[in-house]
């Protein structure tokens, strides 16, 4: 009998009407150099055609719906149905570039104190033109609560997170509607 496998990376992405948008997200996840992933997309309740793009996009995607509850009851639920190791948050309306899990899983494995790795991010528009790079190391180079506050020099979908502290902290905490991943990453530090 076959074991299944276990994937090294889970990649959580909530999305509530994103059929304009999810499949550069789902591209950007095939297109890791980084092989070792699973995907797992909470449709929030949406009512365009992103349940159906999704459903058709025609390869192992594990698709779950839920009520329209928000983004942190849809993050909670895909940490739920994670089974990697690691666990990356992507908004369905973002993307990732090709290095990222080859990279960020090579710093977790060699540092075993860490509880996440991040990195820098590129702003783009809705076409996907980009007119900016965000490396919040230039303005604060040490990471406290001073330069957390002032910056908030992190953003979630640069984070990869041992699946082990997400869970640890009990997750997003459900009753926050917006900026449910600053009040996460406040409660990790």
């Amino acid at each position: 009998m076959l074991q299944e496998r276990t994937p090294k990376v889970s990649v959580v992405i909530p999305t509530y009407n994103s059929a304009d948008f999810i499949t550069c997200a789902l591209d950007s996840i095939d297109a890791q150099e980084y092989p070792d992933v699973e995907i797992i997309v909470v449709d929030d309740g949406s009512t365009d055609d992103t349940k159906g793009i999704v459903e058709r996009y025609g390869h192992n995607i594990r698709l779950v719906s839920q009520a329209n509850a928000g983004p942190a009851v849809a993050r909670n639920r895909g940490l739920r149905e994670a089974s990697g190791k690691y666990v990356a948050m992507l908004d369905a309306d973002d993307w990732f570039l090709p290095t990222k899990f080859h990279k960020q899983v090579a710093l977790l494995e060699d540092n075993t104190q860490l509880g996440a790795v991040h990195s820098g991010w590129m702003l783009a528009d809705a076409s996907g033109r980009e007119f900016g790079t965000v490396e919040p190391w230039h303005v604060s180079p040490k990471l406290n609560v001073k330069t957390w506050l002032a910056y908030q020099p992190v953003r979630l979908g640069s984070l990869l997170f041992r699946r082990e502290w997400l869970t640890k902290v009990g997750g997003f905490d459900k009753e926050m509607r917006q900026s449910e991943d600053t009040e996460l990453l406040l409660r990790l530090a």
